[in-house]
């Protein structure tokens, strides 16, 4: 019973499924190192660039909509765990902790809030 506590062969089997290449000589996933695996992924490369691209065109609705997306990957990234499989990955040591990489957005989400609501107040103020 109190071995099945202890990482072994049957959750590297979690790791292999979820990280394929983590070699475990090295050690533990850092959080640094799991911020960039997520920022590398597909999803937050793509509302990457759509953030800069309502930040260049200075749209507050765009930019609105971009946060929106963010929530929702944030969300879909934080709730979905396949029966405690990232759970059991943590503990294997082949992902880190994804805080960083959540922290990082919600700066990037503010940043895009302040800086687009600046030109929304701005052009308001224009058409009164």
């Amino acid at each position: 019973m109190i071995l099945s506590l202890v990482p072994g062969s049957a959750m590297a089997e979690v790791c292999e499924k979820l990280r394929p290449g983590w070699d475990a000589a090295a050690g533990p996933t850092s959080g640094l190192s799991e911020a960039l695996q997520l920022a590398m992924s597909p999803a937050p490369l793509i509302l990457l660039a759509a953030s800069a691209l309502a930040v260049l065109r200075r749209s507050s609705r765009g930019g609105m909509i971009v946060v929106l997306f963010w929530a929702a990957y944030l969300m879909l990234l934080s709730m979905a765990d396949q029966g405690g499989v990232t759970h059991q990955a943590r503990i294997e040591g082949c992902m880190g902790n994804p805080a960083l990489f959540i922290a990082g957005v919600i700066a990037i989400c503010a940043g895009i809030i302040l800086y687009t609501a600046r030109f929304r107040a701005t052009n308001q103020e224009l058409e009164s």
